[in-house]
């Protein structure tokens, strides 16, 4: 009986020769200073061999320089020649040559950019129009260790913790509620539809009692369903409510308190946040 074959990226790198790959200061450097030549407009450009040389460290010894820079090439970086890409030729000027950044690569770079920030990346409790739907205490929401949360202050009721990248600080308060909104809705809505936001795999399906969870108030939460990729291993923990409406309690700040109350007295279960975590 033969094993699986071990996964391994367009360029033929396994996850363990792409772990060592970028395990070099120079090779790293040389990632990160395609990477910033590639910004965000226009078509991917490259760089000359002497141009990225400069730009890493004209110090570094030039055969040196070209061992790393070749360990990369087919992998995480390509190399132009005559105007032919691994994009699509007819983006790529027919005059283009030397190196940029294969889709491995801006992955990769993308990745760790979008988990990086400048200062210390945090939001400190800030009261939402929101009571809490079981002790009318004060909703807050809070940003710190790349983890966005939902909790009342009183009962300690945790109705979000998702995980979201710290881009989502680029404003004031009010933006960065907005943002996570936003960011979180289109994460949860994949997961709902049982797609994984993340590299795109299918995602399995299990029920899981809310003692197990690990989340405070087990009490007050219904069964919950485990969506989670065994690709990427990215997992989520939605309500049985959110599976037809994954909308993040936030999002919906513009329930009245007066109706949330009507809600409660007449003896309607369902939280209006339908709390996924």
């Amino acid at each position: 009986m033969q094993d699986d074959p071990e996964p391994t990226t367009y360029g033929a790198v396994t996850p363990d020769e792409a772990f060592s790959l970028i395990g070099n200061d120079v090779r790293a450097e040389i990632l990160r200073a395609l990477s910033d030549e590639r910004g965000g407009d226009g078509t991917p450009p490259t760089l000359s061999f002497s141009e990225l040389r400069s730009r890493v460290d004209s110090e570094v010894d030039s055969s040196r320089f070209n061992y790393h820079l070749q360990q990369l090439v087919g992998r995480f970086v390509e190399r132009r020649e005559d105007g032919h890409s691994q994009l699509v030729d007819s983006v790529v000027d027919p005059d283009d040559g030397g190196y940029a950044l294969r889709p491995e690569g801006t992955m990769l770079t993308r990745t760790i950019r979008a988990e990086t920030a400048t200062g210390e990346a945090t939001l400190p409790p800030t009261a939402l129009d929101l009571d809490c739907y079981f002790c009318d205490g004060t909703v807050e929401a809070t940003y710190e260790n790349a983890l966005f949360k939902i909790q009342c202050a009183d009962c300690e009721y945790l109705y979000e913790y998702d995980l979201t990248p710290p881009g989502i600080l680029n404003g004031d308060a009010e933006t960065a509620i907005s943002n996570a909104s936003e960011y979180n809705r289109a994460v949860r809505l994949a997961f709902a539809r049982g797609v994984c936001p993340l590299c795109g795999n299918g995602v399995g399906t299990t029920f899981v009692a809310p003692s197990e969870t690990g989340y405070p108030r087990p009490d007050r939460r219904e069964a919950c369903i485990n969506r989670s990729c065994d690709h990427c291993g990215r997992i989520d923990i939605l309500r049985v409510a959110r599976r037809s409406s994954p909308t993040p309690a936030y999002s919906r700040s513009a329930t009245s308190t007066a109706s949330t109350r009507r809600r409660r007295r007449s003896g309607d279960s369902n939280s209006p946040s339908q709390t996924a975590t």
